[in-house]
């Protein structure tokens, strides 16, 4: 895979497309939220199906996801487990913390997984605006 500072514009908007198409796709699988907030999130993935993923209100339609995905995934938990994140050094003993992480239930597990590619789409599109606009930048500059 090149490396993403590597790549033009139009491969890094393509590379957004592509990772939008996995999270819509996952989406309609696994329909997340009540019947009210699919409604919405209906909604929310034709406005991402339709039309350009650099404009404004996509922002507005992944934040309304974001809520619905994090809602339904704070119900499907069984309780938490303690892990210690860290590393053992001969010195000092073991240096890190104890951290509670959910036991998620199988469909928690989809949804965690969804929250992924709906990240994953995100900094995607957040990297593509960014690259146009640093080339917006320098060309009135030219």
């Amino acid at each position: 895979m090149h490396h993403i500072d590597d790549q033009n514009l139009e491969t890094i908007v393509a590379a957004a497309h592509h990772r939008k198409r996995m999270f819509v796709d996952a989406v309609r699988l696994i329909a997340p939220g009540s019947a009210a907030e699919q409604s919405t999130t209906m909604r929310c993935l034709t406005d991402l199906e339709n039309g350009d993923l650099l404009r404004e209100s996509v922002s507005g339609a992944i934040a309304a996801l974001s809520d619905i995905i994090s809602a339904e995934l704070a119900t499907e938990r069984h309780g938490h487990r303690r892990v210690f994140d860290g590393h053992y050094d001969p010195e000092l003993g073991a240096v890190g913390d104890v951290i509670d992480l959910p036991i998620l239930t199988e469909r928690g597990e989809e949804l965690d997984r969804l929250m992924g590619l709906l990240r994953d789409f995100e900094n995607a599109r957040n990297y593509a605006l960014d690259r146009l606009r640093a080339e917006q930048s320098i060309r009135r500059h030219l």
